[in-house]
């Protein structure tokens, strides 16, 4: 079992349809597999082994997939890397997987050579596009100087095709660690329950790093043999046109833009009616938005619920019946799942507790659903998240009486900007790192647009003085732009609610805020 096997098999079937479609160019099926074979041949040049580790670090650009499939053809291991982070985060997540090769831009490519000192098992750094700085081998050079042949290898099922590093509560990601089995079965399901077939173009426009958005994009699209559509950036205007030209037929969003399209002006053709889905997630939606967009464009809105340990989607609103605005879908077909107590006993229909996926045991599923293999490096968070034979999700729901599953709540205390997850926790311990700081608390405020955004409420040391741009341009400097500080009070410690052992009620500091800005 080997993910590339896909697009191996369709470049041999029709090696002369477009596989990909990016800005004004576009590759063959044939032109596609003979770039990745150029990049698997030369990294292996470069000293890369199977299941060695490889970083990929980039934007929307054809080359991200030509990477993981190169990674793949080697047997090696896609590390896939948020663009936004900074050298902290991109420093640790490169240290923590013990990376042997990293595939980045140029901006990210100096950064990981002023710290190469801190990777002692980076082996090189290919550079895509613009200067390469002294050391590292420009992503062109490799593809001309390699051959373009190379038989990817048949995997273990259990062997890692990728691991996905995500926000970690305790401020550090943790890597979620997802087999060949884990993919190849979230796309033979999602193809099955979207009817997907060849003739359908696939857009990807959702940011390529987050491996969910991923595999629902391109690598969807060369596992059915169709046209794969890359939009670079996900900007409404951008995205309408791109659709009117290119005439998918589903792309995934999540809903700052959907909203974005309906607000758009009515000089801009928007040309929908090749869609017959979007899918959507990943931040709070509001059931009007969905109601406008499949009453304008005459498509389905198919809300969905997931995450990279799960891996891809765990739910999926269903095709056949009427829909619950409310609820999140209803399990996959090939899932159980069941909501628990703290104790790990199974509540019953309608009660809140923490939402669990776990395998069948009857039927023609039974025993076919795998989450993540585990926590890369991490044996502790692993056997938390996957005791008792289910994947322990952290998010707080429940189900009804119909098999609809709710989220009450996201996990822990989790805040979702724009689709993009942020932990307080990452941005609590860059403001402790500032001396004047005793106490720092995060939580998310509502947001008309982007859902909900980072507040912080921090505690100074007696004496101290400080202003709260400061502490939004510390975290400006330390983090990704998307997790940026919105808003810093400064409140005194006796004002904090706290529970009985002095902990900080985060919670209750969020709900005050809910109802001072008015949402529910």
């Amino acid at each position: 079992m080997n993910l590339t096997c896909y697009l191996e098999q369709n470049a041999a079937r029709t090696p002369d349809r477009i596989g990909l479609y990016f800005k004004d160019r576009s590759w063959t099926y044939a032109e596609v597999e003979a770039t990745i074979n150029r990049l698997a041949n030369g990294l292996r040049g470069l000293g890369v082994q199977q299941a060695d580790r490889i970083g990929v670090m980039l934007p929307n650009w054809p080359e991200f997939h030509f990477s993981s499939h190169a990674a793949w053809k080697l047997g090696a291991i896609e590390v896939p890397i948020n663009t936004m982070y900074r050298q902290e985060e991109l420093v640790y997540i490169l240290r923590n997987a013990e990376a042997a090769a990293v595939i980045a831009f140029p901006e990210a490519a100096e950064t990981i050579h002023a710290a190469w000192d801190q990777l002692p098992d980076l082996k090189a750094i290919v550079v895509v596009g613009g200067e390469a700085p002294a050391g590292t081998v420009p992503f062109d050079q490799i593809l001309a100087d390699s051959a373009p042949t190379c038989q990817a290898p048949d995997l273990h099922p259990n062997d890692l095709a990728v691991i996905a590093y995500t926000s970690g509560t305790t401020g550090f990601p943790k890597g979620a660690m997802l087999s060949h089995y884990n993919l190849t079965l979230s796309l033979q399901l999602f193809q099955q329950y979207m009817d997907f077939t060849d003739a359908d173009n696939i857009l990807q426009c959702l940011p390529i790093f987050h491996s969910n958005a991923s595999m629902n994009g391109i690598i969807l699209a060369w596992y059915l043999g169709s046209s794969a559509i890359l939009l670079e950036r996900i900007e409404s205007r951008e995205l309408a046109e791109t659709v009117k030209r290119t005439r998918p037929a589903y792309f995934s969003c999540v809903p700052t833009v959907l909203y974005d399209i309906l607000q758009m002006p009515e000089d801009v053709q928007v040309d929908f009616s090749s869609v017959r889905y979007i899918v959507f997630g990943a931040a709070p939606t509001p059931p009007a938005l969905r109601r406008s967009m499949e009453e304008r464009f005459g498509l389905k809105m198919v809300q969905a619920y997931g995450m990279s340990e799960g891996p891809v989607h765990l739910a999926l609103d269903p095709l056949d019946r009427d829909v619950k605005p409310e609820a999140v879908g209803i399990p996959l077909a090939h899932l159980a799942v069941k909501i628990v107590d703290d104790d790990d006993n199974t509540l019953p229909v309608g009660e809140v507790g923490e939402i669990c996926a776990g395998p069948r045991t009857t039927g023609p599923y039974a025993g076919t659903f795998k989450p993540m293999v585990g926590y890369w490096k991490n044996p502790q968070a692993t056997e938390e998240a996957l005791r008792s034979g289910y994947f322990h999700t952290g998010d707080l729901g429940k189900l009804d009486e119909d098999g609809f599953l709710y989220v009450v709540d996201r996990k822990k205390d989790m805040i979702i900007r724009g689709g993009n997850n942020i932990f307080p926790a990452e941005l609590e311990r860059v403001l402790l790192t500032d001396p004047r700081v005793d106490e720092a608390y995060v939580v998310g405020v509502p947001h008309e647009r982007l859902g909900d955004v980072p507040k912080a409420f921090i505690v100074l040391k007696a004496g101290a003085e400080a202003h709260e741009e400061e502490f939004k341009e510390l975290i400006a400097a330390r983090l990704a732009k998307y997790k940026r500080l919105e808003y810093a009070e400064f409140v005194e410690r006796a004002s904090l609610p706290r529970n009985a052992l002095g902990k900080v009620l985060k919670r209750e500091l969020a709900a005050r805020e809910r109802e001072r800005r008015h949402r529910p």
